[in-house]
């Protein structure tokens, strides 16, 4: 739950449910594994992987279509004026996004 909370950087359980929740127009979805074993979680992913039928793709994290932009940028609350003041010289776009939504997730231990 409280990865949940912090992918979302929200507080509130339900907020950070419609956040980043699982709905009926979700079509990728993402899995955190949690263990002190490497044995232990590269299990869970082959059990997810045998469960829902498909292969693991890592790479989909580094993918940034510009939905997941506009959808990350909405999430977290990334105005363009924000991001138009906050972006580096010769940075891409989604850079500065991701910057921004660590640095939000990472201010959510300081809210409460």
């Amino acid at each position: 739950m409280e990865i949940l909370l912090y992918v979302s950087a929200n507080r509130q359980i339900n907020e950070a449910i419609k956040r980043v929740g699982i709905t009926e127009d979700t079509e990728k979805i993402a899995a955190v594994a949690v263990s002190s074993s490497r044995e232990t979680v590269i299990g869970a992913g082959e059990l997810l992987e045998q469960l829902l039928g498909i292969r693991s793709a890592d790479r989909l994290l580094d993918s940034w279509p510009p939905n997941r932009l506009d959808s990350i940028q909405q999430s977290f609350g990334i105005t363009s004026k924000e991001l138009s003041a906050t972006i580096r010289k010769d940075e891409a776009i989604y850079e500065s996004v991701e910057r921004l939504a660590i640095e939000r997730s990472a201010l959510l231990t300081i809210k409460k």
